[in-house]
C-alpha cells in the first residue's frame, strides 16, 4: 500500500469533517435573508439565528428576568449604599454649581410659572384671612395709636373698652382689602422675589440649607432613601427588564446578532470546526485499518 493511499483516507476525512462542521456553524447565521429558487424558498434559509431571532429574543429576555436580573435585584440596586451615595454626590455637585434656577425653567410648558405664581398668591391671601392676621394687624394698629397718643382722652377710651368697636371693623376692612385688592400687591411682590431668586446661583440657595458639603450630602442621601423605602417597589415593577432586552434584540440587525454571539463563543466554534477535521481523520484512518 503506497504512502498516498495511506494518507488519502485520513486527509479526505479531515477535509470533509472540517468543511461540514464549518458549513453547519455558518448555517446558524447565514444566509441573513431567505433565498428563493423558482419562487420557492430554499430550506434552511435564512440561517437558524436570523429566522428565529424574535423567538430567541423573547426567550432570552424571560430567562434573564427569571434567573439573573428581576425586580428584586433592581430594588437592591436602587436602595444600595453605592447608588444612594452616587445620587447624593451628584445632587450636591449640582447644588454647589453656578447654574441659575431660571435655566431649569426654560423647558417648562408655557405658562407654568405664571400659574404657579397665581396659585401661590391665592393661597397666601387665603392663609392671611384664615389665620386672623387682619385682626392682628388692627390690634397692633390700635396699640400703636394708644402708645402715640399717650394719656389722651382717646387713648383712655381705647384702653377702657372701646377697642373692640374700633379694631373689629378695622380688621374687617383689612380682610376685605386683602381679598379684593391684595392679589395685585402680593403677585407683584412674588414676581419680584421669584425673579431675584431665579437669577441667584443654585450654590447660594443651597447654602441656605447647609454650607457643609458632607452635611448636605447626608441630608440628600437620607431623603433619597426615605423616598425609595416607600416607592421603590412600584418603580422597579414598572421597569420591564425582560421586555427591554427582548425589544433590543428584536431591533438588532441579524449581522449584529451574529457578531454578538461570535464575540462570546468564537473560540469554541473554531474548536468545533477543528474537532470535525480530527474526527474525519480518525474515521478515515479506521476505515483503512478495518
Amino acid at each position: 500500500m503506497g504512502v498516498l493511499s495511506v494518507i488519502a483516507g485520513p486527509l479526505i476525512g479531515a477535509v470533509i469533517g472540517y468543511i461540514t462542521n464549518y458549513i453547519a456553524i455558518k448555517m446558524l447565521f447565514r444566509p441573513l435573508e431567505p433565498v428563493y429558487l423558482f419562487g420557492k424558498r430554499l430550506p434552511f434559509t435564512p440561517g437558524i439565528v436570523p429566522r428565529r431571532k424574535d423567538e430567541l429574543a423573547g426567550t432570552l429576555g424571560k430567562m434573564i428576568v427569571a434567573k439573573l436580573f428581576n425586580a428584586d435585584d433592581l430594588e437592591l440596586v436602587f436602595t444600595s449604599d453605592y447608588l444612594s451615595d452616587a445620587v447624593a454626590e451628584n445632587v450636591v455637585k449640582f447644588l454647589r454649581s453656578d447654574m441659575r434656577p431660571e435655566l431649569l425653567c426654560e423647558n417648562l410648558p408655557e405658562g407654568t410659572i405664571e400659574r404657579a405664581e397665581t396659585e401661590l398668591c391665592v393661597r397666601i391671601q387665603t392663609a392671611i384671612c384664615k389665620y386672623g392676621l387682619p385682626l392682628v394687624f388692627a390690634q397692633k394698629g390700635g396699640e400703636m395709636v394708644t402708645s402715640i397718643m399717650g394719656g389722651s382722652t382717646f387713648s383712655k377710651a381705647v384702653a377702657g373698652g372701646t377697642a373692640d368697636a374700633i379694631t373689629k371693623p378695622l380688621a374687617k376692612e383689612i380682610e376685605e382689602f386683602i381679598i379684593n385688592e391684595g392679589f395685585e400687591l402680593i403677585i407683584g411682590l412674588l414676581d419680584t422675589e421669584l425673579r431675584r431668586l431665579a437669577d441667584t446661583p443654585v450654590s447660594d440657595l443651597s447654602k441656605m440649607i447647609s454650607a457643609d458639603d458632607e452635611e448636605l450630602k447626608a441630608a440628600v442621601k437620607s431623603g433619597y432613601l426615605k423616598f425609595m423605602s416607600k416607592n421603590v417597589r412600584p418603580i422597579v415593577e414598572s421597569i420591564d427588564v425582560g421586555g427591554m432586552i427582548t425589544e433590543k434584540i428584536v431591533r438588532m440587525e441579524p449581522v449584529k446578532v451574529e457578531d454578538m454571539v461570535l464575540s462570546v463563543v468564537s473560540r469554541e466554534l473554531k474548536l468545533i470546526v477543528l474537532l470535525g477535521a480530527v474526527l474525519g481523520a480518525v474515521i478515515g484512518t479506521l476505515n483503512i485499518i478495518l
